[in-house]
């Protein structure tokens, strides 16, 4: 006889009908209020600290030791991480911080920031297109004023 305690969920069906049950709860989240002071935007919010203490869980890693029993349960733990990603993508689409650093610590999400250099030959070719579509009267003031922010510029 195995020791331990016993299964909190016998089956992995048992588990996914709690996470459903979870889903339908959430946490309500409003987004901004009318001139009233009323809701206008609400959306649910489910976590993965929400999950697990939903399920009786004293840990995340109790959740994801669960997983490890079989793919059943396996596959219903990543279902239900899926729906908390879902959640925090929502969030993310409206600019939320707090959701990139959940998405990165859930899913290992990677944002990443590029900058572009442009050349100074670049600036200058650019300079002398748009120079084309200035007024034969107004080339030489805008010449100055282009060759003046490219010097202010070290270019």
């Amino acid at each position: 006889m195995p020791a331990g305690k016993p299964r909190k969920y016998k089956t992995a069906a048992e588990l996914d009908a709690a996470v459903a049950k979870y889903l339908e709860t959430g946490e309500t989240v409003v987004f901004g209020y009318d001139r009233d002071g009323n809701p206008f935007e609400r959306d649910k919010i489910y976590t993965i600290t929400g999950l697990t203490l939903f399920l009786g869980f004293a840990s995340r890693q109790s959740l994801l030791d669960v997983s490890k029993l079989s793919p059943e349960y396996s596959d219903v733990v990543r279902r239900a991480k899926l729906a908390v990603s879902l959640s925090y993508e929502k969030l993310l689409a409206g600019g939320s911080k707090t959701a990139q650093f959940a998405l990165q610590n859930i899913d290992r999400w990677t944002f990443k920031t590029t900058t572009e250099t442009i050349t100074p030959n670049a600036i200058k070719r650019v300079a002398e297109l748009a120079a084309q579509y200035v007024p034969d009267e107004q080339r030489d003031e805008f010449g100055a004023q282009v060759r003046e922010i490219l010097r202010d510029e070290g270019i």
